[in-house]
């Protein structure tokens, strides 16, 4: 009788979990899931009918086992599913953090770069204020702001801006950062 009752309470302590549920109420459910009419059988029983019994004890423990299995299942995959988006969304802010760091500590730890000491090179043929057309083909850059300025200096290194000073230019800027471009542009600009 202790074998026949154990199994449907692990069963059903399996199946419904530690919850809030008691003791009685979980030996009560266990109750209800063992069958009235399983065959008691007998320390005189043949040893057929023993067999048989284990037999059927095995068959419901393998069905509660199946049954637990797919039920698992099924609460794994909906919480994968409702986890995922919060997931994926983690995830991004993660990278966005990650990234606006890595800047900000590149910023914080960069040495300043001097647009001043970068223009130098370029006095010969644009003044010291920018105010010649260099090799007098060229506009005057006093005065423009720091995105023309940018602009122009970045197509210069890519070969994409100027005409006839193209070649001349690319030479000048392509060795030069995307920061010292910066650095450069923002000095031209207050000329």
């Amino acid at each position: 009788m202790k074998k026949t009752l154990f199994l449907p309470l692990f069963a059903a302590f399996i199946l419904l979990g530690c919850g809030s549920e008691t003791k009685d109420e979980a030996k009560e459910t266990a109750q209800t899931t063992v069958p009235k009419e399983t065959p008691q059988v007998k320390e005189s029983a043949a040893p057929e009918a023993k067999e048989d019994h284990v037999e059927n004890i095995k068959n419901e423990v393998k069905e509660i086992v199946e049954d637990v299995q797919t039920q698992t299942k099924e609460v794994i995959k909906k919480v994968q599913k409702e986890a995922e988006p919060v997931v994926s969304g983690v995830v991004t802010k993660t990278k966005e953090i990650t990234t606006d760091i890595q800047q900000k500590i590149h910023k914080a730890t960069a040495p300043e770069i001097d647009g001043k000491a970068l223009f130098a090179p370029c006095v010969s043929c644009h003044g010291a204020q920018g105010q010649n057309k260099a090799l007098n083909t060229s506009e005057v850059i006093q005065g423009w702001s720091k995105e023309k300025v940018l602009t122009a200096l970045k197509g210069y290194k890519e070969g994409t801006y100027g005409k006839h000073m193209k070649a001349i230019m690319n030479g000048q800027v392509k060795n030069l950062s995307d920061e010292q471009l910066e650095a450069l542009a923002s000095y031209i600009s207050t000329l």
